[in-house]
């Protein structure tokens, strides 16, 4: 399929993304029959077909929660070296477990192409390959540029139905220069994901041909796009998407195929002027080349497939162009990412079901803030405690529904279906709250939480897993 075909049918929605592939390093060696009777014993999945084709390739039918699928699944015992460090990872491994994957006698290879419920697909997969592979030395995501996971990672993601978070699906590579000498601050820069055809979408980059102050942002940028895309099932050539509000304006992005956008980069574009994928000629990709990282000049093989560079339109509708994006947020100012209802309720999900896991570490480790007092600072040195918790809770304001406004609290102690917390921020809308203030709430409002180590890492409820790693 070529570049246009596939910008038409994602315009269209009809298109069918590229295959999802995950594989895994096996310790030992595994036949298709050990695989099959593996299966058969996880009672989440009703086995409809196992077809074998070959000695180490199969395709599986079977049902689950009353829907049928089909998967690839194939064992390889020819096992390709890696230079591991150099991929993305869910977290740190250790030189031990690269050189088992590399000395693996065999690896597993999972693949489908996924439907209209792209996480629930994703999630089933992982399942599969858990199912398949329990004992696993280490994953990739081939799909996503050979991301690495972990055996934790995927036990965690596959112990319940909840769906895993839309960035795990893809990975973002980051590429800068500077034109002048390797001393200097980077002037120009390339970011682009890999794994995102398979969500029927194309891939996305974005390209800024001048110094920043700060990478910060640019994550969150890709994600609430993404984010947006996926759940509305839709990504619109023509139509700018809000994704990030700060306290200045409205960032709006709007996705333009690279053979395209390229022409656009460091310039204002007036909306009208763009192509229309449907009737466009994208054969003979525009001008320039070697001016920037991520021109023609850069387009191998890995980089010349379906993408589109994201533009933004800073301001409300009355903002009649869009440009290249990003500036920077300057003092890493606060920003907001704006998240559909849906995408909401599966945080506030995952926050309510994971609390386990918060609570477990809280009892260990929350530590009571030392008592103001006259004689308080002369008995005991106050310092900062090692883990810190801290719980984001929906306050109602207002009658209407979705009159809440979510703020952060310290808690204090856990009760049941009660939290005893402090506000740790100023309220807007809430006019019975105010910061520093102690407050019963109540289960029910939780929305989020994050734990976190002093001087080191954070972890949410995507994350938490690795509090736990030895």
């Amino acid at each position: 399929m070529s570049n246009q075909e596939f910008y038409q049918q994602v315009s269209q929605g009809t298109i069918v993304g590229d295959q999802s592939t995950l594989a895994a390093f096996l310790p030992n060696e595994q036949t298709m029959e050990q695989l099959e009777k593996r299966f058969t014993k996880n009672s989440e999945f009703s086995l409809i077909e196992w077809l074998s084709e070959e000695d180490e390739c199969a395709e599986v039918k079977f049902m689950y929660q009353e829907e049928v699928y089909s998967f690839l699944v194939k064992l390889n015992s020819e096992v390709e070296q890696f230079e591991f460090e150099y991929m993305q990872k869910t977290e740190p491994f250790s030189e031990a477990i690269y050189q088992a994957a590399n000395q693996a006698p065999m690896e597993l290879y999972v693949g489908t192409i996924f439907g209209r419920n792209i996480l629930t697909d994703y999630l089933l997969q992982l399942k599969l390959l858990y199912t398949l592979a329990p004992d696993l030395i280490i994953g990739r995501d081939v799909s996503a540029a050979n991301k690495l996971f972990s055996n934790d990672w995927l036990a965690f993601q596959t112990e319940s139905d909840l769906l895993p978070e839309i960035g795990s699906l893809y990975t973002i590579h980051a590429v800068y220069d500077s034109k002048n000498s390797a001393n200097q601050e980077p002037d120009h820069y390339w970011f682009h994901t890999h794994g995102l055809t398979r969500c029927r979408l194309t891939e996305l980059e974005l390209i800024i041909p001048n110094k920043l102050d700060s990478t910060y942002g640019i994550e969150d940028l890709f994600g609430a796009f993404v984010n947006r895309c996926i759940n509305q099932e839709e990504m619109n050539f023509q139509t700018p998407l809000s994704c990030i509000q700060t306290s200045n304006y409205l960032i709006s992005c709007i996705p333009v195929p690279w053979e395209e956008g390229l022409s656009y980069v460091g310039k204002k574009i007036p909306l009208q002027q763009l192509w229309n994928v449907e009737t466009a000629d994208f054969s003979t990709p525009i001008e320039p080349n070697g001016r920037f990282l991520g021109d023609l000049a850069d387009r191998d093989e890995y980089h010349s497939g379906p993408s589109s560079l994201i533009f933004g339109i800073f301001g409300g509708e009355e903002v009649d162009h869009f440009e290249t994006i990003f500036n920077g947020f300057l003092d890493q100012q606060s920003i907001m990412t704006l998240k559909s209802d849906k995408e909401t309720a599966q945080l506030i999900l995952k926050a309510k079901k994971r609390w386990v896991y918060f609570e477990n570490l809280f009892n260990q480790y929350h530590e009571e803030p030392v008592k103001s007092g006259l004689f308080s600072g002369l008995f005991k040195k106050k310092t900062e405690p090692e883990w810190q918790f801290i719980i984001k809770c929906g306050i109602r304001f207002g009658k209407g529904e979705n009159e809440c406004e979510h703020m952060w609290f310290e808690p204090i102690s856990l009760n049941g279906d009660t939290i005893e917390a402090k506000l740790i921020v100023t309220p807007f809308y809430v006019e019975t709250m105010k910061e520093n203030g102690i407050y019963q709430i109540s289960m029910e409002d939780l929305t989020d939480w994050i734990v976190s180590k002093l001087h080191g890492a954070s972890y949410k409820p995507d994350t938490i897993y690795q509090a736990f790693l030895k």
